[in-house]
């Protein structure tokens, strides 16, 4: 079993599915950067080389520098990316449309109030394992490395994995849900079950590890330019373009490192062919 390593970092909108958009368009994003385990040391000691001089304590923000040394870092790690050839993801979801999914298209009693947060990293970590997979990388080992995060929100990325991994291993998910019975006077609990019917199209492994670290460092920082910078690319599409569709392959086009991003799909006769883009879909204005 190869072990891939996942730095990653998220910026734009934050909240939970209850809260409605405050600007039209309004998103928040995460990315992350892979490479194999056995590169770590090599990848790690060539990105304090290079940003020493910026995050010497700690981890430090992009936006905590002056606009010149944001242009020199961002610059300096476009560099670094480009040589390194690093392969890179990222999952965008816009408010509102999280708001729809979660609240309108699905009904109350099977959702429970979710953190963006929480669903843009199980977006992209899934990304991540298709890629991976699609390499014939049948037994999977990640190694997940954020930024420091409250214990709480790593506890609820680690439930949102289980679930999605024994969906992909075992086929069979049973979800719980609690519902008020106003006669009764109590909650009663209910419970459905989701069958996956395996086909060629859908992600399938056969052993899936997997490991949450939190820390700051050079490599999170990196991530944290990814990131700030993807968002504001995918910012600027959005004003040109309000009916984008956040992870096709269009929408990432123009960035600097489109051609070594993963999990982007070309738009099929105006199809939308990014799942998160359709479950995630905008189609009503805030209420």
């Amino acid at each position: 079993m190869d072990t891939f390593v996942l730095v990653l970092d998220e910026s734009g909108a934050k909240g939970y599915s209850n809260n409605q958009e405050v600007l039209e368009n309004e998103f928040g994003v995460m990315a992350g950067f892979i490479f194999s385990d056995k590169n770590l040391k090599g990848n790690y000691c060539a990105c304090v080389q290079t940003f020493s001089d910026f995050a010497s304590e700690g981890k430090l923000h992009i936006t905590e520098l002056s606009p010149d040394k944001q242009k020199q870092v961002r610059t300096k790690f476009f560099e670094v990316m480009q040589a390194t050839r690093l392969n890179w993801s990222y999952e965008a979801i816009k408010v509102q449309g999280l708001y729809e999914s979660e609240n309108i298209r699905i009904p109350s009693e099977f959702t429970e109030k979710v953190l963006l947060h929480e669903r843009l990293f199980i977006g992209l970590v899934l990304k991540v394992v298709n890629e991976l997979n699609s390499s014939e990388e049948k037994e999977i080992k990640l190694k997940i490395i954020t930024d420091n995060i409250d214990r709480p929100i790593v506890e609820r990325f680690c439930k949102s994995i289980d679930e999605i991994i024994k969906l992909l291993t075992d086929k069979k998910l049973v979800y719980q849900y609690k519902k008020s019975d106003p006669i009764a006077k109590k909650s009663q609990i209910h419970q459905f079950e989701i069958n996956v019917d395996y086909n060629k199209n859908f992600i399938s492994i056969g052993k899936f590890d997997y490991s949450i670290k939190s820390e700051d460092s050079c490599l999170t920082f990196m991530a944290d330019i990814l990131v700030n910078s993807v968002y504001h690319h995918l910012k600027k599409k959005l004003e040109s373009d309000p009916d984008l569709q956040l992870n096709s392959s269009s929408a990432i086009q123009g960035y600097p490192l489109a051609e070594l991003v993963g999990g982007c799909r070309d738009e099929i006769e105006g199809e939308i062919t990014s799942f998160s883009d359709f479950l995630y879909r905008r189609e009503a204005p805030k209420e």
